[in-house]
C-alpha cells in the first residue's frame, strides 16, 4: 500500500460563508455582459465587483421585507410594498457573475423562504425562482449554457 506523501504546508482551515464576501472571492467568474442592474441605479454600485449592485440589493432585502411586515395593513400599492417590489425585481433580474453574488442571492432566497417561526418552505416564494437562477448561474460557471 502506497503512503500518502506528507506536505510541509498544513491544510487551510475551513471558512464560514461570510468569507466568500471578501474581495478575494469577488472577481468575475462569468462573462460580464449587460449587467441587468447597471442601468437601473436601484442599488449602490461598486467599480470593483460586477455583482456589487446585486449584493447591495440582497443585503437590503431584509429591510424591505421587514417594512412590509411592519405595515400589514398597507395596500399593495403603498410605498413600503413598492420599495419591496422594486428591490425584489432587481434581485430577480440580476444574473450573478461572481461567487459573492451567488451567495448574496442565495441568502436573499433563504430569507424569502423563512417564516416567522423559523421554518422554511421555498414553494410559492421568490426563493423558488431565485434558487433556479442559482442553478443556472453555477452551470454557466462550469461552462455550460
Amino acid at each position: 500500500m502506497a503512503e500518502t506523501p506528507s506536505s510541509s504546508t498544513p491544510p487551510m482551515p475551513l471558512q464560514s460563508l461570510s468569507g466568500f464576501m471578501r474581495a478575494g472571492w469577488s472577481g468575475s467568474l462569468l462573462p460580464v455582459s449587460n449587467h441587468p442592474l447597471s442601468a437601473s441605479g436601484d442599488c449602490a454600485a461598486d467599480d470593483f465587483n460586477p455583482d456589487a449592485e446585486l449584493i447591495s440589493c440582497c443585503a437590503d432585502h431584509a429591510k424591505y421585507m421587514a417594512a412590509v411586515k411592519d405595515a400589514p395593513d398597507e395596500a399593495e400599492d403603498g410605498p413600503a410594498w413598492r420599495a419591496y417590489e422594486d428591490n425584489r425585481d432587481a434581485i430577480s433580474a440580476a444574473m450573478p457573475q461572481t461567487l459573492a453574488g451567488m451567495v448574496a442571492k442565495a441568502r436573499a432566497a433563504k430569507l424569502e423562504a423563512t417564516f416567522w417561526d423559523s421554518s422554511e418552505n421555498i414553494d410559492g416564494t421568490m426563493g423558488q425562482p431565485w434558487a433556479w437562477d442559482l442553478v443556472n448561474s453555477l452551470l454557466r460557471l462550469a461552462g455550460e449554457r
